[in-house]
Protein backbone atom coordinates (compact mmCIF):
# COMPACT_ATOMS: atom_id res chain seq x y z
CA UNK A 1 0.00 0.00 0.00
CA UNK A 2 1.33 3.56 -0.52
CA UNK A 3 2.19 5.90 1.86
CA UNK A 4 -0.62 8.47 0.00
CA UNK A 5 -4.07 6.67 0.98
CA UNK A 6 -5.77 9.46 -1.14
CA UNK A 7 -3.99 8.53 -4.24
CA UNK A 8 -3.76 5.24 -4.44
CA UNK A 9 -7.82 5.07 -4.02
CA UNK A 10 -8.40 7.99 -6.31
CA UNK A 11 -5.19 8.42 -9.12
CA UNK A 12 -6.55 7.19 -11.52
CA UNK A 13 -9.62 9.35 -11.52
CA UNK A 14 -7.42 12.59 -10.42
CA UNK A 15 -5.31 11.93 -13.55
CA UNK A 16 -8.73 11.94 -15.61
CA UNK A 17 -10.39 14.65 -14.12
CA UNK A 18 -10.90 18.22 -15.20
CA UNK A 19 -13.06 20.57 -13.63
CA UNK A 20 -14.54 22.58 -16.41
CA UNK A 21 -12.76 25.95 -17.04
CA UNK A 22 -16.33 28.44 -16.19
CA UNK A 23 -16.68 26.69 -12.41
CA UNK A 24 -15.25 27.03 -9.43
CA UNK A 25 -16.07 23.71 -8.84
CA UNK A 26 -17.81 20.48 -10.31
CA UNK A 27 -19.67 17.81 -8.43
CA UNK A 28 -23.11 15.88 -9.67
CA UNK A 29 -25.91 18.55 -7.98
CA UNK A 30 -23.88 20.98 -10.59
CA UNK A 31 -24.00 18.66 -13.12
CA UNK A 32 -27.96 18.27 -12.75
CA UNK A 33 -28.39 21.73 -12.30
CA UNK A 34 -26.68 22.44 -15.81
CA UNK A 35 -28.91 20.32 -17.36
CA UNK A 36 -32.02 21.46 -15.80
CA UNK A 37 -30.61 25.09 -16.96
CA UNK A 38 -30.33 23.92 -20.39
CA UNK A 39 -33.85 22.09 -20.83
CA UNK A 40 -35.48 25.30 -18.84
CA UNK A 41 -33.98 27.36 -22.03
CA UNK A 42 -34.79 25.06 -24.63
CA UNK A 43 -38.24 25.29 -23.07
CA UNK A 44 -38.27 28.74 -23.16
CA UNK A 45 -37.19 29.14 -26.57
CA UNK A 46 -39.79 26.74 -27.92
CA UNK A 47 -42.32 28.79 -26.09
CA UNK A 48 -41.32 32.35 -27.40
CA UNK A 49 -41.34 30.62 -30.94
CA UNK A 50 -44.57 29.43 -30.16
CA UNK A 51 -45.89 32.76 -29.30
CA UNK A 52 -44.70 34.01 -32.05
CA UNK A 53 -46.45 31.98 -34.22
CA UNK A 54 -49.54 32.35 -32.35
CA UNK A 55 -49.02 36.33 -32.54
CA UNK A 56 -48.51 35.80 -36.29
CA UNK A 57 -51.52 33.58 -36.95
CA UNK A 58 -53.61 36.55 -34.72
CA UNK A 59 -52.62 39.58 -37.24
CA UNK A 60 -53.38 37.11 -39.76
CA UNK A 61 -56.91 36.33 -38.59
CA UNK A 62 -57.83 39.99 -37.79
CA UNK A 63 -56.92 41.17 -41.49
CA UNK A 64 -58.73 38.50 -42.68
CA UNK A 65 -61.82 39.51 -40.95
CA UNK A 66 -61.03 43.02 -41.52
CA UNK A 67 -61.15 41.87 -45.27
CA UNK A 68 -64.21 40.21 -44.95
CA UNK A 69 -65.87 42.69 -43.22
CA UNK A 70 -64.92 45.51 -45.71
CA UNK A 71 -65.81 43.11 -48.80
CA UNK A 72 -69.50 42.71 -47.13
CA UNK A 73 -70.02 46.72 -46.59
Amino acid sequence: MQDDLFRHVNGAWADGYRIPADKASFNTFTELSDRALDQLKAIHKRMNEGEATSRDAKREMIEANLRLVISIA
